[in-house]
């Protein structure tokens, strides 16, 4: 139960990081902090297309995308 919930929170988190112009550090942080295997993958792949999208993407998000596949 405890894994389903925390699977609809974070599902619910990427498409805020997916929708959102700028998704809030804290909700980042928690992704980090909570994902695993899919759901990792996911996160990951929406930072990318953030970053893909921006003119001038943050330096703060590719230093996070490098992190995370590092």
């Amino acid at each position: 139960m405890a894994d389903d919930l925390r699977s609809m929170l974070n599902s619910a988190l990427i498409e805020h990081v997916r929708t959102d112009h700028y998704p809030s550090v804290s909700m980042m942080n928690t992704l980090e902090r909570l994902t695993t295997g899919e759901q990792r993958q996911e996160f990951i792949a929406a930072l990318i297309e953030k970053v893909s999208q921006d003119r001038f993407p943050s330096n703060t998000m590719i230093a996070r995308i490098t992190r995370l596949v590092t």
